[in-house]
């Protein structure tokens, strides 16, 4: 058909690099474009493959480094070309068709006469490929650089123009996209710089976003518009920063864990102030909850150390949803002793709740009501019920002491003992189970109204189970455990941002062989159950699963710790076979390795960023997000970090000049980079919206005591917070 009409896009990487080299200029360069489109059928003009290299032409690199001056310097040279490079790929990522990388052409692969070289492993240039990911983000970001019409805009000299737009919301093909207009420019000059005004009012409002230049909004006078531009340099102008794409939705949501909700009883419930702060998320904009795990804690109280991997935390039954069952007698929550304000005093919570508890129990033994449910309940979890309720039955025969201190046959669950034990402890063990049923049972309302409301759940599931658990002490050949049950290998992490001699958590380390014989089963069901609970799971310690650090379990500290390879890829595979597609997110912070990074991208799963972090790394930079790393979740701090305004009044106060700002501004201002970050999800600690000090940080890694605690006053979610934090979520695209 001749080479204008080949579907490798040769005449368009002709036109590029004749304009680049100052082969021609702007105005030929608009009418050989413009010849293209005529001589193309629409269909090829804005599908064609769009090259800069390939096995039959010079590698790019090197024909971008023809026509400068005969004296100047190789490494000046080499720098020009990567520029020019540049100015390339921003011009193919937002031209139509479909933009083909050859290989290695990322790498800055561009020395030596061969054609066909091999991908520079090891060698590659740094500056290029992180360019290349930045634009092809944006391409696939936005789908009016994709398939929005193509029109030309200013041609003179060194500066070339054009536009793309979607209007009435289908693209070039007819397909349903999002409306928006973008504006490319191009200078190709080697040293000047160029000052331009374009009239953008038939496509722009009052203003313009600069997408190259952090988004900043460039405010428009009559529609008209000034720019900068500097040598070798493109820029890129959309009328909406967040028209991007139909499939890719932001999102908001606030860290709060039920048990800091307020309330009677000294700790957060499942009852009407947790309905309520549903409602709150709702008029805040918010569609996202994210919370601890929800398993009864045990050491510490920490949720992350807890009897058991499956069943819930029975002290946040709402008790006045048993009255009103007529459960309890209304009357029974009257003599309520008298709780700390702002924090959770956990055994004085445990003896009076679960003295309430018993009660209930006993009147729910006397009342048919609700077998059949309850019964269909004990069915449906009977995988992990009856061990958790027996496991907790015995521990309490036993004085509440860890398992491996229990009489030697149940230790080690001698049949005959256990039989015996099981018709000692029937009531104790039917008690458990009521607990779990009612638990389950107002969760599953409470999710069911949060669902209702358009607000998604974020469960959080630790990678690793305390030792002290039915789920240890069940399946001991699923676990690295001596001959006394003891943990014979143990996890943590080395030495890190929280602690000099790293986090000892002392969880005994799987047996992951042995969690293969039967393709994961006992994960499968943890997965399973977890997923009925909440709409999207976060993974703590990701990274653990790559390769986990591996503690002898007779040291008191992490530092003699070594990283042992985990189950990789094949273990997620296995999930997603028998469970299919489970929303996740991966929790990959502290050390983290290419394996790591490439285990989370072969899955898919949305990484997490820390702001804390980040900005303490670059003090004098701004929080921000590359489009390419879109899919995570964003964070001012996490249930492990200080409070913003704890952290600022420590660590960040004096790296930048925020003086003139209150405190509360301050935490707001650190709050609104998260929301104007390309995350997909921006998440905030409720302790930041409502700019706590450290006194309401939640927990401090490699600690003990004081921890998990903090608690919501009441009276804190009002009107205006709402409105405030919904004025944000709609500046930044983030409501429902």
């Amino acid at each position: 058909m001749g080479e204008e009409l080949e579907i490798l896009n040769y005449p368009f990487r002709s036109i590029l690099v004749d304009f680049i080299l100052g082969r021609q200029d702007a105005r030929e360069v608009e009418r050989a474009l413009k010849k293209l489109k005529e001589n193309y059928t629409p269909e090829h003009f804005y599908s064609a493959m769009d090259l800069l290299e390939s096995h039959d032409r010079r590698l790019i690199l090197n024909t971008l480094s023809q026509g400068l001056p005969p004296g100047m310097p190789t490494k000046e040279k080499k720098a020009v070309a990567r520029d020019r490079l540049k100015l390339a790929v921003f011009w193919q990522m937002t031209f139509p068709g479909v933009p083909s990388i050859y290989y290695g052409e990322e790498a800055g692969r561009g020395e030596g006469p061969e054609k066909l070289r091999d991908y520079p492993w090891g060698r590659e240039d740094g500056e290029p490929a992180p360019f290349f990911r930045e634009m092809t983000a944006l391409r696939n970001h936005y789908d009016v650089l994709r398939t929005g019409e193509w029109f030309p805009l200013y041609a003179r000299g060194d500066i070339y123009c054009y536009g793309r737009k979607i209007q009435g919301g289908q693209d070039i093909f007819g397909q349903k996209k999002k409306d928006n207009t973008a504006v490319i420019i191009l200078n190709r000059s080697l040293d000047e710089t160029h000052s331009l005004e374009l009239d953008l009012s038939p496509w722009f409002k009052d203003k313009a976003v600069d997408v190259l230049d952090d988004y900043r909004e460039i405010p428009l006078q009559e529609g008209r518009a000034a720019f900068t531009l500097w040598p070798l340099a493109g820029k890129l102008l959309l009328k909406d920063r967040f028209g991007h794409n139909l499939s890719h939705r932001r999102e908001g949501g606030i860290l709060l864990h039920p048990t800091s909700l307020p309330g009677p009883g000294g700790i957060g419930s499942l009852g009407k102030e947790a309905f309520a702060f549903v409602d709150f998320l709702k008029e805040s904009g918010q569609s996202l909850w994210q919370i601890l795990p929800l398993n009864p804690p045990g050491y510490g109280e920490s949720p992350y150390q807890c009897y058991s991997a499956f069943a819930g935390n029975h002290l946040l039954i709402d008790l006045r949803e048993l009255t009103d069952g007529g459960l309890l007698p209304a009357e029974s929550l009257a003599g309520a002793p008298s709780f700390p304000a702002g924090t959770v005093d956990f055994p004085a919570v445990r003896e009076y709740k679960e003295g309430l508890l018993r009660q209930a129990f006993k009147a729910f033994r006397e009342e048919e009501g609700g077998a059949a449910e309850y019964e269909k309940f004990l069915h449906e979890n009977r995988e992990w019920l009856e061990d958790y309720a027996f496991f907790m039955a015995i521990k309490g025969h036993f004085g509440g002491r860890s398992w491996v201190h229990w009489d030697g046959d149940a230790a080690r669950r001698e049949e005959g003992a256990l039989k015996e034990l099981r018709e000692k402890l029937a009531g104790e063990i039917g008690f458990h189970q009521f607990l779990q049923y009612t638990f389950f049972r107002q969760w599953r309302e409470l999710k069911g109204y949060a669902n209702s409301q358009g607000i998604k759940i974020i469960g959080d599931l630790p990678i690793f189970v305390a030792h002290d658990s039915s789920d240890v002490w069940v399946n001991r050949h699923l676990f690295e455990l001596d001959d006394g049950g003891n943990p014979s290998r143990v996890a943590g992490v080395p030495p890190d941002y929280f602690s000099e001699t790293g986090q000892f958590w002392g969880n005994p380390h799987y047996r992951w062989h042995e969690m293969a014989k039967d393709d994961y089963k006992w994960w499968r069901e943890r997965f399973a159950t977890l997923s009925r609970l909440v709409d999207i799971i976060r993974i703590d310690h990701f990274r653990g699963f790559e390769a986990y650090w591996d503690i002898p379990g007779g040291d008191k500290t992490a530092e003699r710790g070594r990283w042992v390879k985990g189950p990789g890829e094949k273990f997620f595979r296995v999930i997603k076979k028998y469970l299919g597609d489970i929303p996740i997110i991966a929790e990959d912070l502290g050390v983290i390795t290419p394996e790591v990074e490439a285990l989370k991208e072969n899955l898919g799963y949305p990484g997490m960023k820390i702001m804390q972090f980040l900005i303490e790394e670059k003090p004098e930079e701004e929080f921000r997000l590359p489009l390419a790393e879109k899919d995570t979740a964003a964070y001012t701090g996490t249930h492990d970090n200080d409070t913003t305004l704890g952290w600022y009044r420590t660590k960040y106060q004096g790296f930048k000049d925020l003086s003139g700002l209150t405190e509360e501004e301050v935490c707001w201002y650190f709050i609104e980079r998260v929301y104007r970050s390309n995350a997909a999800y921006a998440i905030i600690p409720l302790q930041d919206l409502l700019a706590l000090d450290s006194s309401a940080r939640m927990n401090t890694p490699g600690t003990v005591g004081g921890n998990w605690s903090w608690r919501l006053p009441p009276g804190n979610l009002d009107c205006p917070l709402a409105a405030r934090l919904k004025n944000l979520a709609e500046t930044y695209a983030r409501t429902q």
